[in-house]
């Protein structure tokens, strides 16, 4: 089940199985948006929202790390992590 949470910085993000993220994209092989490598059926991906893009286990930590609170980007960051969380059925936490 998709779970939604926040980083230390305040960035909204999600893990999710390679079905969860199949059910929204609907593409026949998923790919981490970092590394270009295939997501694997049994690992967890973890969607970044505000990027609208979704990472491999080895490129999560670098990518949570530098993700930032840009003031400029809270509406659209807002708007996408709720947009998210409908469709997983998961409430976003404030």
């Amino acid at each position: 089940m998709a779970i939604f949470e926040r980083t230390p910085k305040n960035i909204g993000y999600l893990t999710v199985t390679y079905d969860e993220l199949m059910s929204y994209s609907r593409i026949p092989e998923l790919v981490c948006d970092n590394c270009n490598n295939l997501l694997k059926h049994d690992e967890l991906a973890v969607v970044i929202p505000v990027l609208n893009s979704a990472y491999c286990p080895t490129c999560t930590p670098d990518y949570m790390e530098s993700v930032k609170d840009y003031p400029e980007d809270r509406a659209i960051r807002a708007r996408r992590e709720e947009f998210w969380c409908n469709f997983y059925g998961i409430e976003a936490t404030v």
